[in-house]
């Protein structure tokens, strides 16, 4: 005879149910807290994005207009300082041309500095998604709940 054997459920006995059911429950609250945190971080990176590329947009339209409206009185202001000499006057524009060349390619090299190395967008809202997969298909050694 078997001693260990639990004794049979009786007909009105459902102890096992409500544990089920509140385990199911606590599964389905954790899911939706998880995927309420990533769409809060997702609409957050959303709105950072945006503002971004506007100040972006903005920053870069005055850079553009303010600096060509300087270049244009600089470089007036320096023809009109050797306006005698015709051969100083020359010698000015190719100087002025060879600086104007040199400050567009270091702009262009920073600008692709600045695109080539930014982090790409929803960086931390994709980082967040793999660490949920991950601790989903139990590749963390630290069983914890997902953040």
């Amino acid at each position: 005879m078997n001693t260990l054997q639990e004794p049979p459920l009786e007909e009105g006995d459902t102890s096992a149910a409500p544990k089920f059911l509140a385990s199911i429950r606590k599964m389905g609250r954790l899911a939706l807290q998880s995927v309420h945190v990533r769409v809060e971080l997702f609409s957050l990176e959303l709105r950072e994005e945006s503002l971004r590329a506007v100040k972006a947009v903005i920053l870069a339209s005055a850079s553009i207009l303010l600096g060509a409206v300087t270049l244009l009185l600089a470089t007036f202001t320096l023809i009109f300082a050797v306006w005698d000499d015709p051969a100083a006057r020359l010698r000015m524009l190719w100087a002025l041309s060879g600086f104007y060349l040199g400050v567009t390619a270091l702009v262009g090299f920073l600008t692709w500095r600045f695109v080539h190395y930014a982090k790409p967008p929803f960086a931390d809202t994709l980082r967040e998604f793999e660490k949920d997969r991950s601790w989903i298909e139990g590749k963390n050694a630290n069983p914890q709940e997902p953040s």
